[in-house]
């Protein structure tokens, strides 16, 4: 009878075939987007409002919230369906980030290479090996049960004390990462290699209101991004001098490139005047007004050669027709058309915008975002925004659609921080209370022309700040909407206070700066599929958007508008979700597995693995894209000693404590997964033999070896099934 059930359920319709597939991803999907849009922002949060260090974050709160579909996949299959799913789920993660997100990041990378810190990178596979090695000796144990059927695979009996090991190890790598920088400095002689590349000057001074980055608590992801050798922040194509000379002549030259440079360079300038840029049409503005029609507005792509797209021969239909409208009433008129597009769909990536009649310069930026800024690496850690400087005023408004809406303006800062090898910015705050604000830009040639901007403004602000004082201390009013110049040392001036203020002296306390979209936006102007996948994920996206509060929201100065109990309500949602999400994974696969005949842990290292890492391999590529592959590389090691130590040790220990009182967990079966341990350790090794050949440096022809390897081993494990004759 059970025979002839089991061939029933061997020869499922098409229907249940493609249900379970599509519950399967569906639950990939649900995993991926609870984890990236709520559960790490919510951490993040956390970890701010409680200042916990930045190493320390990373490797616990942020780490868990990276690494939750693994974590919750194996304590589904542990406690709920009692199989081996979760363990094959890790082991498979293992390798697909070892080689896979390792091979993304290099082919992602801006110079075709990635240098690798020395010191992170050691630390990293050090402890990765380490577990590797307390997970096959918690695995050793195999024995044959006497009541099973005969030709069954062994049990694997794992103890409380093999468990505790694992899950110790964790709490040995979170005390080294807090301590590292110190330990680091033992072993480089007393801390003069870290003191070299702290103090070491990274531009040359200024007004003296350019000064050196410096990490320190203030600053507590640059600790990593000081690390981030600055190899990897470079091209690998520069422009041709042509192009350079374009800038220096448009500048310099009046108004004879505007017929071919300004067809849709002036919209991008027109659009974040007229949606409220503060200090457009302001008495400032020397008579230049909000118009752009006589003005000089230039288009520089300096990375043209590198394959930037030229898109001003697309844009001679409704973009051209809306640079010929200079007041606001006109250009209202076609507001439809423009929110219907992003920043990026009007301008390249490295085009730079200069009107030297109006004093304005507009091009992109990425800005570090407040609620990913303790996660290693994270899709949404730095977002592109569109930057509008004027002579006394900076905004921004965020790459995507109806941006108008979501416009964020900036304190009128009295010293900026900059990183000329990384492009970094730092614009300091003058009020202590509040956030500081850093950007990367694409090219060094943007980031020489924003530094430059920024000195200018901070020029223009200084004068306005004696101005104040000077009529603050005759006794008269001062300030727009009658303020005076009176306040307490300690306080932030005046003048930093109403930078936040629009034309008609509004707080913009209604104002919201979120970057990101909802998740239940349509997304208007995208692609075919794009918009079928969102119809289809609507209701899920819609429950969703509903149960779990979305932490990122910022106001118009860029301030988080969220409390602690928000947070925790939100970390409380999600974690809701994602054993859902889980289980609904685990029992589709180990459902499919079943129809197939093959061994759950073998659909776990396979079709699981792939699922649950496809998000860190995305996340990991945008990063390499943005110069941060070392950290992308370390990230990837760091997740594996995560999934290790904690994603089956913390499982595994409440197991044996709790269910068994002690006793060994038994539930295992050997069907392959202590070799797949074994290839862990020889897939580590060559990887480091080939580290160290290289000295620390991936090269592009790594990527494809690493690919072949994944592919080997795939091919291994399905071949266990279909040759080796390992079964359900």
């Amino acid at each position: 009878m059970e025979e002839v059930i089991e061939a029933e359920d061997s020869t499922a319709s098409l229907a249940t075939w493609l249900l379970l597939f599509f519950i399967a991803t569906l639950s990939f999907w649900t995993q991926a987007a609870v984890t990236e849009e709520r559960f790490v922002p919510s951490l993040n949060v956390i970890a701010n409002f409680f200042s916990i260090p930045d190493d320390v974050a990373g490797a616990t709160l942020m780490a868990a919230g990276a690494s939750s579909p693994e974590l919750f996949s194996s304590v589904v299959a542990l406690f709920v369906t009692h199989s081996a799913l979760g363990l094959g789920t890790i082991v498979g993660s293992e390798i697909f980030n070892q080689l896979v997100i390792c091979a993304g990041a290099v082919m992602a990378a801006r110079r075709g290479t990635l240098t690798l810190d020395r010191a992170i990178v050691t630390r990293e596979v050090g402890f990765y090996a380490l577990s590797i090695g307390l997970l096959y000796n918690a695995l050793k144990d195999r024995r044959y049960d006497p009541d099973d059927p005969p030709g069954s695979p062994a049990r694997i009996y794992i103890s409380v004390l093999d468990a505790a090991l694992l899950f110790g190890a964790y709490v040995l790598y979170v005390v080294v990462c807090g301590n590292f920088d110190a330990i680091v400095g033992c072993f480089s002689r007393g801390g003069k290699e870290v003191k070299k590349e702290e103090e070491r000057p990274i531009m040359p001074r200024g007004r003296s209101k350019r000064v050196p980055i410096q990490v320190d608590e203030r600053m507590p992801f640059l600790q990593r991004t000081i690390k981030e050798p600055t190899e990897n922040f470079q091209s690998s194509v520069l422009p041709p001098a042509s192009q350079k000379d374009l800038l220096v002549e448009a500048e310099q030259g009046g108004t004879q490139q505007q017929s071919a440079v300004n067809l849709y360079g002036t919209l991008g300038s027109t659009r974040l005047d007229q949606v409220g840029a503060p200090g457009v049409g302001s008495e400032t503005d020397n008579g230049g007004g909000t118009g752009s029609g006589g003005n000089n507005h230039v288009r520089f792509a300096e990375n043209a050669a590198a394959g930037a797209s030229d898109r001003g021969s697309d844009r001679s239909g409704a973009w051209s027709i809306l640079g010929k409208f200079s007041d606001g009433l006109s250009i209202r008129l076609f507001t439809f058309l423009a929110e219907s597009e992003k920043p990026s769909d009007q301008h390249d990536l490295y085009d730079l915008e200069v009107n030297a009649f109006e004093e304005r310069l507009s091009c992109f930026l990425w800005q570090r975002s407040i609620f990913y800024n303790k996660a290693k690496v994270a899709l949404h850690g730095w977002h592109l925004r569109w930057f509008n400087f004027t002579h006394d005023r900076m905004a921004s408004v965020p790459d995507r659609r109806n941006f108008s809406e979501h416009q964020l303006r900036y304190p009128n800062f009295r010293e900026m921080e900059v990183d000329e090898d990384r492009l970094i910015i730092r614009l300091k705050n003058p009020n202590p209370a509040r956030r500081d604000y850093f950007l990367m830009a694409p090219s060094t040639q943007v980031f020489e022309e924003v530094v430059k901007k920024c000195e200018e403004l901070m020029k223009v602000w200084e004068d306005m700040r004696e101005s104040r004082r000077g009529v603050g201390s005759g006794g008269e009013e001062s300030g727009e909407g009658g303020k005076t110049s009176s306040h307490s040392p300690a306080s932030p001036d005046p003048v930093e206070i109403d930078a936040f203020q629009d034309d008609e002296g509004g707080e913009g306390e209604d104002g919201n700066a979120n970057p990101e979209p909802s998740l239940i936006e349509f997304p208007s102007g995208e692609g075919y599929i794009a918009v079928v996948m969102h119809c289809i994920l609507f209701p899920l996206k819609l429950l969703m958007h509903l149960t779990i509060p979305d932490v990122r929201n910022l106001s118009s100065e860029g301030d988080p508008r969220v409390s602690l109990t928000w947070s925790f309500v939100s970390v409380t949602s999600c974690l809701m979700w994602l054993i859902v999400g889980s289980y609904a994974m685990v029992a589709s696969l180990e459902k499919i597995a079943f129809l197939m005949n093959i061994p759950d842990a073998v659909i776990g290292v396979t079709v699981s693995a792939a699922g649950t890492s496809l998000p860190n391999y995305v996340a990991s590529q945008c990063a390499a894209r943005q110069g941060f592959g070392n950290m992308a590389v370390s990230n990837a090691f760091g997740s594996n000693t995560f999934n290790i130590l904690v994603g089956l040790g913390l499982p595994w220990v409440l197991y044996t404590t709790f269910v068994t009182k002690g006793e060994p967990y038994d539930g295992l079966r050997d069907d392959g997964i202590v070799a797949s341990v074994i290839i862990l350790a020889s897939v580590l090794l060559a990887f480091v033999v080939l580290i160290l050949w290289s000295d620390f440096i991936l090269y592009r022809w790594h990527a494809p070896a690493f690919l072949g390897l994944y592919a080997l081993y795939l091919a291994y494990s399905i071949g266990q099934v279909y040759i080796g004759g390992i079964g359900n």
